[in-house]
């Protein structure tokens, strides 16, 4: 019988031995306590066997002593890896101390117990085949039971284990309990068949043998045992929590798995049976042959609609063959709406909602296209001075005006007509030439022009008009043809509609030709000044002059600068024109000052958009610093228009100009814009009053009392009054009568060369 106890010890060893090297397989955070319990467990094993063969007293004690320190090791190991295992803290470091203390102390009694046989003696028993072993007594000492002492270290260090592993419990979640439960009965078992042993009179003590299956069961609750309930449970879990629905299939069709979402997806509740039917239909649409395959549909889920992307997969056991199948329905409804918002903005207008420039392109060109015999027509919109809504009275109200234009797109809009905001304030429709009817654009507009109350500002709305007769032409054409239409009533006050004309096109075709030439025509120094004289009341006495830009082209002659100028502003251009004649005004007055003639002015005319794309206090100061000029000597002169915008930057430009010493003249009163709060807003020198404003009425007495009014008004502000457009010997005579200071018309010359200039008025000086 110990032979055979023997053996199987051996086997148990050996296979203990092979564990060991089998877990460096294993990458886990227990492996090595793992292997050092292994490593305890087979020593303890083999030490319990070696101590049951021994045929000599003192050599059976011995290894009986080794077999119970060997246990305290085994149980300390056991300890280490539960703690591992429950990735529980240590005692620290005076706990560690105390427990591997006890272990030394009870290993060396055990040893020395071999010569003094104060823990316990080893006596022959006889076995039941009749072969004697040494087995061990421990009754050897009642008044120190030392052997006790061993029991209870040992028992302590498996309480320790113990609740190590219940605190565990006590503290983890509900599904992962059984993990540490099983390993827990596994120690009671072994602890109950140990603690049996002591009261069962058999010589040879087997319990070390489950030492072995302690070892086994430790690895295997730590690297493999994951209970088949908690995978259930995970994936449960998981795919409830999941976005997308999920439907299980068994082989016949049966529905055994759906989750919450594709419950809510199909409308149904605790009956799986309409996700049954759905699968049978779905199944006999695709006939014998299934396969797996991916689609996109639709579902309406609590009154909206949701886009859904579906795949259906076979399930596969580890052998291949086919054991159910399932549905993943994704709900990509945020992702369908994102791409739609990101494909409307790209094709409209963030602000009115309608199409943009290069969406309306795209379908003007694919309805064109599609139908090129039907007439249509391109219709532009296009508001006046828009800017100035902006700066005057606010972008909410600028935004509110474009809005009520995409509006009246939308209203008057048919099936085929398209319409968009091309950019800023300029629209854009293409209709059929039968549904454009002219009054009703210009009753809207007309109305449209109440949004902005004002008495200094009045809003004015253009349309063009192309009637599209090459189908084949570009939109981006057609819309600068309609837009040509408008720039020839920019300046009109009355005219809403303008139709394009081919005489128009020739003229956008000069006005590029204008454009292209203007580097080399300041070059060649084609532009030139000329003066218009300004004489003082007394109808003789020369004052100074008005420089006046004209081109003489070496080709066309002299080309007038109503021709040229406008293009040159709506190029840009004009800021340029403007510092070429500033310079040449000053280089001018530098001539009279050598002359002797240093009483005279020039004035000098400012556009709108020198004002913002040029730095006119540095540019005015450095150019009279430059030629030695006396800056009252440079009039200054501004429209009233170019003052409405950013009004408050503006005057502040000027009072730093008047400061330096510029006279600054306000060009124009009475054509335009004309407002009481110019003179009450903007400290200027000047006054310049136009006689058009006399000519333009059938009322010229009402005209005249309004003219000495501010004639009046202006001398008690103590400004200068020059009077520009006479031509009359009567409108002399009544405006020396009315105050006016200076006289500028052709009544006395109309604007000359220089050199004509000079030799008339410098000579008949002389």
């Amino acid at each position: 019988m110990a032979i055979v106890f023997f053996g199987l010890s051996v086997l148990i060893v050996l296979g203990l031995v092979a564990g060991v090297f089998f877990l460096n397989k294993y990458k886990h955070p227990v492996r090595r306590s793992l292997q050092y319990l292994f490593v305890t467990a087979f020593i303890t094993i083999l030490f319990n066997a070696l101590a049951v063969i021994m045929p000599d007293v003192r050599m059976a004690t011995l290894f009986h002593g080794l077999y119970f320190a060997a246990t305290d090791w085994l149980v300390i190991m056991l300890l280490n890896y539960t703690r591992d295992y429950t990735e529980s803290k240590d005692g620290g470091l005076p706990a560690k101390i105390l427990i591997f203390a006890g272990a030394v102390a009870d290993t060396c009694s055990m040893v020395v117990n071999t010569f003094t046989h104060h823990v316990f003696v080893s006596v022959a028993e006889t076995l039941s085949d009749g072969e004697v072993i040494y087995a061990v007594n421990s009754d050897v000492n009642s008044n120190v039971p030392v052997y006790g002492l061993h029991l209870v270290y040992v028992y302590i260090l498996v309480i320790l284990v113990m609740v190590t592993l219940w605190l565990k419990i006590a503290r983890t979640v509900r599904l992962y309990r059984r993990k540490y439960e099983a390993l827990v009965w596994s120690f009671v078992l072994i602890l109950s068949a140990n603690i049996g042993y002591r009261f069962v009179d058999y010589p040879i003590d087997i319990s070390p043998l489950l030492y072995s299956v302690m070892a086994l069961s430790c690895a295997y609750f730590a690297l493999f045992y994951v209970p088949k309930s908690i995978v259930v449970k995970l994936l449960s879990l998981s795919v409830e929590d999941m976005e997308n629905g999920i439907l299980c299939f068994d082989r016949e069709g049966k529905c055994v798995y759906a989750n919450e979402v594709s419950k809510k997806l199909f409308n149904v509740d605790s009956s799986l049976a309409p996700l049954e039917e759905y699968f049978a239909r779905w199944r006999s649409e695709r006939g014998e042959e299934l396969k797996e395959e991916a689609w996109k549909e639709e579902h309406e889920i609590d009154g909206e609609t949701h886009y859904f992307e579906s795949h259906f997969r076979f399930l596969l056991d580890d052998k291949g063959h086919y054991v159910g199948s399932f549905f993943s329905i994704a709900d990509r409804t945020e992702d369908y709406r994102a791409l739609e918002m990101e494909r409307y903005s790209a094709t409209h207008d963030y602000l009115t909602d309608i199409y943009n420039r290069e969406r309306f392109f795209e379908c003007v060109e694919e309805m064109i296209r599609r139908d090129p015999d039907v007439k249509r027509v391109m219709v532009c919109i296009d508001v006046k001075d828009f800017k100035t809504v902006n700066d005057l009275f606010g972008e909410e109200t600028g935004n509110r005006i474009l809005k009520r234009i995409a509006g009246l797109m939308r209203r008057d809009a048919s099936a085929d007509t398209l319409y968009a905001r091309l950019e800023a304030d300029r629209f854009a429709m293409c209709m059929r030439e039968d549904n454009f009817v002219e009054e009703d654009y210009t009753d809207y507009l007309e109305d449209l022009k109440k949004i902005v109350k004002s008495s200094v500002y009045r809003m004015h709305v253009h349309v063009g008009v192309y009637h599209i007769i090459d189908p084949s032409m570009s939109v981006s054409v057609m819309c600068d043809k309609a837009f040509v239409a408008i720039r020839r009533i920019k300046d009109s006050y009355q005219q809403i509609v303008s139709y394009y004309t081919e005489n128009m096109g020739h003229s956008v075709q000069r006005e590029k030709l204008m454009v292209g030439e203007f580097d080399r025509a300041i070059s060649a120094g084609e532009f030139q000044m000329y003066l218009q004289p300004q004489i003082a009341v007394d109808g003789y006495h020369l004052l100074g002059a008005e420089a006046l830009v004209r081109w003489d082209h070496p080709v066309r002659g002299m080309i007038s600068p109503a021709e040229f100028i406008p293009v040159f502003e709506k190029s840009g251009y004009i800021t340029r024109l403007d510092r070429y004649m500033w310079e040449l005004a000053c280089r001018q007055l530098r001539q009279w000052k050598e002359m002797g003639r240093e009483e005279l002015h020039i004035s000098v005319n400012i556009s709108p958009k020198d004002f913002y794309l040029l730095n006119l206090y540095d540019t005015f100061t450095s150019l009279v610093e430059r030629y030695g000029v006396n800056p009252s000597n440079l009039k200054l002169e501004i429209t009233e228009t170019a003052l409405m915008e950013e009004l408050s930057k503006h005057m502040n430009l000027l009072a730093k100009l008047r400061d330096y010493g510029f006279q600054v003249e306000i060009d124009d009163f009475g054509s335009g814009y004309s407002s009481l709060n110019t003179l009450q807003d903007i400290e200027v020198d000047v006054l310049k009053l136009d006689m058009g404003f006399l000519r333009k009425t059938s009322h010229e007495e009402r005209s005249r009392i309004i003219m000495n009014a501010v004639i009046d008004m202006s001398k008690n502000l103590g400004l200068t009054v020059v009077t520009e457009g006479v031509e009359t010997v009567e409108q002399v005579h009544y405006l020396t009568e009315a105050g006016c200071d200076v006289f500028q018309g052709y009544y006395f010359d109309r604007p000359m060369p220089i050199r004509d200039f000079e030799s008339k008025y410098f000579q008949a000086k002389q």
